[in-house]
């Protein structure tokens, strides 16, 4: 329940972010990390609200309150925060939530973007190297055009020493 709209606002901020920090969408260490950090301090505390109901759910079990061990759901853990804490008890824990989730998404989308641009550039360049054939950004084999592509003159690849 909760990795949906984390994900989801996570992913969102992150390309937008990028986008500004940069436009040319050149591989950058920098803006990797910055985008990652603050896509996942901003999808930790748009999400804190869930976070807050899921832990009353979670722990009623071991509460001694009556009203806390009688939550059917998510409804009445929002309806018990609400009543005894208000608005103000819907970001219970979003500053410590916020710091920890910070730098490990700036990490993780660090690593992502490094390990994504690595293995492009070694495919690329093993590619050309091993099977002849050229390939652009994307992933695009020129030759193995699309076969309805009527100006592209008729081309079957030879892959030399592979039977």
């Amino acid at each position: 329940m909760m990795s949906v709209p984390f994900t989801a606002v996570q992913f969102t901020v992150y390309e937008h972010v990028k986008k500004i920090l940069n436009p040319t969408r050149e591989y950058s260490p920098v803006t990797h990390m910055i985008a990652g950090g603050v896509a996942g301090g901003v999808a930790a505390g748009v999400t804190t609200p869930l976070d807050v109901a899921k832990t009353l759910l979670q722990t009623r079990g071991t509460s001694k309150d009556p009203e806390i061990r009688r939550v059917g759901g998510m409804v009445d853990a929002i309806r018990i925060i609400w009543k005894r804490d208000g608005f103000k008890g819907f970001g219970r824990g979003i500053s410590p939530r916020v710091l920890t989730h910070m730098p490990s998404n700036a990490l993780c989308w660090l690593s992502y973007e490094f390990f994504s641009e690595y293995i492009l550039t070694w495919f690329i360049s093993t590619a050309h190297s091993y099977l002849g054939i050229t390939i652009y950004r994307g992933c695009y084999l020129r030759d193995f055009a699309y076969p309805i592509d009527s100006k592209a003159p008729p081309h079957r690849p030879h892959f030399s020493g592979l039977a």
